[in-house]
């Protein structure tokens, strides 16, 4: 937060520094101050290349509310036909298709992580957990696996996910 502070001071219209400093306070949970960021960077969003814009406009509907969840898809939707492999847009399409009980779509945008090479525990976790929604316990075993076996060399994500084979 404080780094982007001090960009935000050097260039008061740095749309991408006001949205990390919404992600640092999301984080924290302060999301009063999250959505606050999250608002001004939407402002800015329009001088930013498509990737930027796009992701900005996907957080935004996507914190916004449930009743803008169709233009956060919409965003994020845009962002992917143009980078298929980012990773951040195809892990908030996910949470949101899961969101609206489109299991299929959140675990096609989840394999997209995987396939596009994230390593993030958070990305098997969450196919994992699609996997059990549509009651497909073996696929979801076999997630987490692949990611013990060939993902992580930290212990403690392999606790989390050792825990969600139980």
């Amino acid at each position: 937060i404080e780094y982007m502070e001090k960009a935000v001071a050097v260039d008061p219209e740095f749309a991408s520094a006001y949205h990390a400093m919404s992600w640092a306070y999301g984080n924290q949970g302060y999301r009063s101050e999250e959505k606050k960021f999250l608002k001004k960077a939407m402002d800015l969003s329009d001088r930013l290349s498509d990737r930027e814009k796009y992701n900005i406009q996907g957080a935004y509907y996507f914190n916004l509310s449930e009743k803008t969840y169709d233009k956060a898809i919409e965003a994020y939707e845009k962002l992917l036909a143009l980078y298929p492999d980012d990773l951040g847009g195809n892990n908030h399409l996910g949470i949101l298709y899961s969101r609206i009980n489109e299991w299929d779509k959140a675990i096609e945008s989840y394999e997209n992580c995987i396939k596009y090479g994230g390593k993030d525990i958070v990305f098997y976790i969450n196919l994992a957990g699609q996997y059990r929604i549509k009651v497909l316990f073996d696929k979801a075993r076999q997630v987490l696996e692949e990611y013990l076996n060939n993902v992580s060399d930290n212990a403690l994500k392999h606790l989390s996910a050792m825990k969600k084979l139980e």
